[in-house]
């Protein structure tokens, strides 16, 4: 039996392949007896157990058949499968049609999945911008190390099956009273869901809250991951302005339709940087009462203020129960670590719970214990303290790196909070924008364009820039060369 073998599959799948050819084709015919595993193998010169390997695929699969005591025969294919070509002739009997995409998977398109591949490190840039990009060298890597080696220690089977959807009791209590006392959120542990980041948390929400076609209010700019999560389920989308003072609540009176959701991100907007004052704070809790609309308060970044106190949560100001308040980890900790959080109306729990069991089952077990340990323990508002103090530093180096090499043709905003902040080159057209990015990433430079954030592009070239995850020298190295790549132009 002349079979080649060749390539880079295994041996066994390669002679799978080759004998199903055979059968499908017709030149093994039905109830033609195969040569026995070890005279195929020696022919072959191969391993026995290569052989056997493919001949069990092949009877499981109903291509053989053994019979007690007479060896290995061809199983009885229908005709209709059989051919003289390579294609059985039910797939040959006429155009195939096209399978579509459900029209969620035609809405989601590739952007987002494009900006999550552009948060991938890259080797060969040395000073990356990248928003996203924590301080994981201010981390305590011995304490974490310990935990994580005291927690495997002590891992028991229990921990091996299916856990509780909310997430594990004791992180879910360490968070109710890390919130209360630091964001002003009104929680008990039973409201608060356990998701895999903020990411999903989104997605979750606009899952059990909006049909195709409800009105939602995001802010323009926003964070692209909660415009596109609400498109792709297809949402009516209303872009609503914001300004130094945070959402322009006012032009919420504008939108024709009942609004379903606002999703807004107060405390540090997402891309601008701006603080929404109290007084808008509260018409927007006022709107949201008398639309019967809920909030989205995504308070991504909210532990990093430097000029004052944080502001409290909107969540906190909520009278009768309609902010969802989202978190993450990410941000703090490192983004790896892939934990953040919901704390939700009672309403809510109940549906937004089921939405999660459907969705994962439920986020890792473990890498929750772990964390519920460093926080129950003290280490997370030692981390935080250690960390305010380091990155606002950094936040210093990079605004008089942006000052002294770009002088009069840089603005900058939302500098006063968070781990980014918004570069605007009033100078530097859209257009230009591209290529000057291209010559700054051949020299180890990576800047990140504030396009994606906008419905309507702005007429200027914008950066977000974040500056967590490098040191103070990195960044004023960075900035040279950004600024350097831009007179290259």
């Amino acid at each position: 039996m002349l079979i080649q073998l060749a390539g880079s599959e295994p041996l066994y799948q390669q002679i799978y392949h080759a004998l199903k050819q055979k059968i499908l084709s017709g030149e093994l015919q039905r109830g033609t007896k195969m040569p026995s595993s070890r005279t195929l193998a020696d022919s072959l010169c191969v391993s026995r157990n290569i052989v056997l390997i493919a001949y069990e695929q092949l009877v499981a699969e109903g291509y053989l058949e053994p019979r007690q005591g007479s060896g290995t025969y061809v199983g009885a294919i229908p005709d209709e499968f059989l051919n003289s070509r390579t294609t059985p002739r039910l797939l040959d009997a006429g155009p195939p049609v096209a399978p579509r995409l459900s029209g969620y998977a035609e809405r989601i398109g590739t952007t987002f999945l494009e900006l999550a591949r552009r948060a991938v490190p890259r080797p060969t840039v040395r000073y990356n911008f990248r928003y996203g990009h924590t301080a994981i060298d201010l981390l305590d890597h011995r304490v974490w190390r310990r935990l994580v080696a005291r927690r495997s220690m002590a891992f028991s089977k229990t921990e091996m099956f299916y856990s509780e959807p909310q997430g594990q009791p004791e992180l879910r209590q360490a968070l109710a009273h890390y919130l209360g006392i630091q964001r002003g959120v009104q929680c008990d542990a039973g409201q608060i869901v356990i998701v895999n980041g903020s990411q999903q948390a989104i997605d979750l929400i606009a899952r059990v809250l909006v049909n195709p076609g409800d009105a939602v209010a995001v802010e323009e700019p926003c964070y692209p991951g909660t415009r596109l999560s609400l498109a792709a389920l297809g949402a009516n989308i209303h872009p609503i302005r914001v300004d130094e003072n945070g959402l322009v609540t006012d032009d919420l009176q504008c939108i024709p339709q009942p609004v379903r959701l606002i999703c807004v991100t107060p405390s540090h907007q997402y891309p601008t940087g701006s603080i929404m004052q109290l007084q808008r704070r509260l018409e927007l809790i006022a709107f949201a009462r008398k639309a019967g609309a809920f909030i989205l308060e995504d308070d991504y970044d909210s532990e990093f203020r430097y000029d004052a106190r944080p502001e409290k949560a909107v969540q906190g100001l909520d009278p009768d129960g309609r902010v969802v308040y989202v978190s993450t980890f990410s941000k703090v900790l490192f983004a790896g670590l892939r934990l953040g959080y919901v704390v939700l109306p009672k309403m809510l729990v109940e549906p937004l719970t089921c939405a999660k069991a459907l969705s994962d089952r439920n986020t890792a077990v473990f890498a929750q214990r772990v964390l519920a340990d460093f926080m129950g323990e003290g280490h997370f508002e030692r981390h935080l303290r250690r960390v305010r103090l380091k990155v606002g530093e950094r936040r210093w180096a990079l605004i008089d790196a942006l000052n002294t090499s770009f002088r009069d043709n840089v603005k900058i905003a939302g500098e006063n909070a968070g781990v980014h902040l918004l570069a605007w080159f009033p100078d530097v057209s859209r257009e230009a924008l591209q290529g000057w990015l291209e010559r700054a990433e051949r020299i180890g430079v990576a800047a990140y364009p504030v396009e994606p954030c906008y419905v309507k592009f702005p007429r200027i070239a914008g950066l977000v820039l974040g500056y967590a995850s490098l040191r103070p020298e990195e960044i004023r190295e960075g900035v040279r060369l950004l600024a350097k790549a831009l007179r290259q132009n």
